[in-house]
């Protein structure tokens, strides 16, 4: 009977060294497969500021993309950017003399406005990224126009920023996305955008797109309060 007993002591003391093993390696490959598809990241917005009067809806949204950006599923190196985005009433046209200027915190940084062509709105790069600043104010000028906006950092109400963001799409997801990993590659580059849709509760969301090197892609859109994940598709380019 002690004999018995004790090999059932074995049996337990064995199994619970099997599933503890078990565990820990399920939850290492886990983040290290996270991790495979955050080092992949070829755009990433980090931050997303806000601001309108009389009209003029001005947006600035920082970041990191490939320097060199091309979809085609190979990530290269990152650089900062800081895109500026004005959309300028239906009843005002633009004359190619446009400028801003950015004050926050104790910064001032000024520059020149160029059409979108696909959309007319104006842009530019200040080159960097801007945060850690609750709001900014904008100075914009054109011809005889200029006109003030202040500038509020919608993502500071965000429960989830652009890594807990992926982390979510990747662990959902993961049947169909662990096909672009190849050893210890990831065949495929990674984008996380913020959006804006006022059909949806928080306004905004983040847009993931997994691009994959044979044109494959997945992409999903993610609620940046809820954590829910609202659609994903699979398409190629």
């Amino acid at each position: 009977m002690k004999k018995l007993k004790k090999y059932r002591l074995y049996i337990i003391f064995f199994s619970l060294v099997f599933v503890l093993s078990l565990t820990l390696i399920l939850t290492s490959c886990g983040n290290k497969n996270i991790e495979i598809f955050k080092n992949n990241i070829s755009e990433a917005r980090y931050n997303f500021f806000k601001g309108e009067t009389s009209g003029y809806e001005v947006t600035l949204t920082c970041g990191v993309r490939e320097s060199d950006f091309k979809l085609n599923g190979y990530h290269t190196e990152n650089v900062e950017f800081g895109v500026l985005t004005i959309v300028l009433p239906k009843d005002v046209e633009y004359t190619d003399n446009a400028t801003y200027k950015l004050d926050y915190g104790n910064k001032t940084i000024s520059g020149n406005l160029e059409q979108n062509p696909f959309d007319s709105s104006l842009m530019a790069d200040v080159g960097f990224i801007i945060e850690n600043v609750d709001n900014i104010k904008v100075t914009f000028k054109m011809g005889n126009i200029t006109k003030y906006i202040n500038l509020y950092d919608v993502t500071s109400n965000f429960n989830y920023n652009y890594e807990s963001a992926l982390e979510l799409f990747v662990n959902e997801n993961y049947k169909e996305l662990k096909e672009f990993i190849g050893g210890n590659e990831l065949k495929a580059e990674v984008y996380v955008k913020i959006m804006y849709d006022n059909q949806i509760d928080s306004n905004y969301y983040f847009l993931i797109r997994v691009i994959g090197r044979q044109g494959k892609v997945v992409s999903g859109i993610v609620n940046p309060v809820s954590g829910e994940i609202l659609a994903v598709n699979f398409d190629n380019l």
